[in-house]
């Protein structure tokens, strides 16, 4: 990627100089995405793209103007805040206005970042891609899957003097083997800022094994298990809370978290007393952004500790209207187990007499917005777990489940792993969960 965080930083000055507002705020961003997708046994496409984005706002007291160009050219940064200037003249006021922010002392996050990530090459994608097409062949199976490497870097200045920069690296990989029929089907990911963390022979072993091993499944009667949840499982379960983080909405009374005569829910037990949900832009493992809203400097936020809801995140506007702590989080939310099992996945299996062992749940939509209860499906090999040990396939379920209920009854975790959240990263753990709803049977592979 040619561009660096000192040259988006120049871009964003440039305009900021131009800008006939007295009020303004610029952000620049540039990506670089290379990936490899390879499927039926083969590679099937690559490929490549660099992208330099700005947005620029404006403010006449408040009136405000927004515009948003990827012509960072001289005559594309003019034309850029020429328009925000004349949206922001025409436009009503806005009432939620937030002034912008006076400098900032911003966090270093160098663990999201890596120089060798960076500078990997078409070579080493390609080698990533064939052990994942190697192991299927040797184990009879189709591959198919997608990994990719990403860079990128961010600046923003403002009118009152805050100015800051970031950059970041990313790697995926994530393998499909299924047999040629298409009737046992495996999955394993792997996620990090660093490619070197990607091991990529482990992920197919593991997609192999578990479509070798989830063979002639037999249907398991509807009911409530106890259930080890992989952490892709749980990934987009825990979306749903982190997305009904917010105080507002919890004080206007349409969240989860609201209570009568528009309380909140802050002080009450949530999730089982071992589990905490914290936000730190300091975690080495779970990178998270040096800026949080509007420019402010990130700061470590804890929403649930030891299983109390002890806080929800605060915008600028809300803070000053109900005289409250602006949050400030990174983004980097980690869900945390006060003594997470050393094995992982294995030690969670170990230690359950009997239940359910999910790969990924998918298609999870909201049933009930009130309570967090969704729906969703489990895929790509569902095991059921005796005495320790994984003894036989089973076919998949439907779960129908309240979040709120779900977090009460863990049991169990690994510590958390790196997984890829819109520009940021999420630290997601195995979940050992007593009594999941396990509400119908599903004929999907």
């Amino acid at each position: 990627m040619k561009a660096t965080p000192e040259s988006l930083r120049a871009i964003a000055k440039k305009v900021l100089v131009a800008s006939p507002a007295p009020q303004t705020e610029v952000s620049v961003d540039a990506s670089a995405d290379s990936w490899l997708r390879f499927a039926a046994g083969t590679v099937s496409t690559s490929g490549s793209v660099e992208r330099v984005s700005l947005r620029v706002t404006v403010a006449y007291g408040t009136r405000t103007g927004t515009a948003r160009t990827e012509d960072v050219s001289p005559d594309g940064l003019v034309r850029a805040v020429r328009q925000a200037a004349d949206l922001a003249k025409i436009l009503p006021p806005s009432p939620e206005y937030m002034a912008p922010v006076p400098p900032q002392r911003y966090p270093i996050a160098a663990s999201a970042w890596d120089g060798a990530t960076a500078a990997s090459s078409a070579a080493s994608r390609a080698a990533i891609a064939a052990a994942c097409l190697d192991a299927a062949k040797a184990a009879g199976l189709v591959a198919a899957g997608f990994h990719q490497v990403s860079e990128s870097a961010s600046a923003f200045v403002n009118s009152a003097g805050a100015s800051g920069v970031h950059r970041a690296t990313s790697a995926s990989l994530e393998c499909t083997l299924r047999t040629p029929d298409g009737a046992q089907s495996g999955w394993a990911g792997a996620y990090s800022p660093r490619l070197a963390s990607i091991d990529a022979a482990a992920v197919a072993k593991r997609a192999a094994d578990k479509a070798t091993r989830w063979k002639e499944p037999v249907a398991l009667a509807p009911g409530r298990y106890t259930a080890i949840l992989e952490p892709a499982a749980v990934e987009p379960l825990l979306g749903y809370v982190l997305g009904s983080l917010d105080r507002r909405d919890a004080d206007d009374g349409t969240s989860p978290f609201s209570a009568a005569d528009g309380k909140t829910r802050i002080g009450e037990a949530m999730f089982t007393e071992k589990l905490s949900l914290v936000c730190d832009p300091a975690d080495k493992a779970i990178p998270g952004s040096p800026f949080a809203e509007d420019g402010l400097a990130a700061k470590r936020f804890v929403a649930v500790d030891k299983g109390t809801l002890v806080a929800l995140p605060v915008s600028r506007y809300w803070a000053k209207q109900k005289k409250l702590e602006v949050s400030a989080d990174a983004g980097n939310w980690s869900l945390t187990f006060a003594d997470p099992d050393p094995k992982g996945v294995e030690g969670l299996i170990a230690s359950t007499e009997r239940g359910i062992l999910v790969t990924r749940i998918w298609y999870v939509r909201m049933l009930s917005p009130q309570n967090l209860t969704v729906t969703g499906l489990t895929r790509d090999a569902t095991f059921l777990v005796e005495n320790g040990q994984v003894t036989s396939a089973i076919k998949n379920f439907r779960i129908n489940q309240s979040l709120l209920e779900m977090f009460k009854n863990v049991a169990g975790a690994s510590a958390p792993a790196p997984f890829p959240a819109g520009d940021g990263w999420l630290g997601i753990p195995a979940l050992k969960v007593n009594d999941l709803n396990f509400s119908s049977i599903s004929d999907a592979v």
